[in-house]
């Protein structure tokens, strides 16, 4: 890889750093990294990364873009069919039950 005019970069005394979250090395002197590049003697290629973070393709997922289209069959046709018979055939049987208590209930004892 070409170097850019002066290196990577150059060292600077300490007080070029005002910042109070900046730690400095014993010898009183930085590396003031170049346009480019970064770390701590200006080695690593500055770049961005503009991929999308786990993060970012998680939150542009949503629970509703994955419901599968719903197909009635002739087996759940069927199956519904048979249910709704069912439960049809069992309410006509409980009210003809209570029907009966009903009479019972109403003759008068012998």
């Amino acid at each position: 890889p070409r170097h850019p005019p002066g290196g990577r970069g150059k060292c600077v005394p300490i007080s070029d750093f005002n910042t109070f979250t900046f730690m400095g090395s014993d010898s009183g002197m930085v590396c003031k990294c170049n346009q480019g590049y970064t770390g701590p003697h200006c080695l690593a290629q500055e770049h961005i990364d503009d991929t999308l973070s786990a993060y970012e393709i998680r939150r542009s997922k949503s629970l509703f873009s994955s419901i599968p289209a719903f197909h009635f069959t002739p087996f759940l046709i069927f199956a519904l069919v048979g249910l709704l018979t069912l439960s049809l055939i069992f309410g006509y049987i409980v009210v003809q039950q209570k029907k009966q208590e009903n009479r019972r209930d109403k003759m008068p004892f012998r």
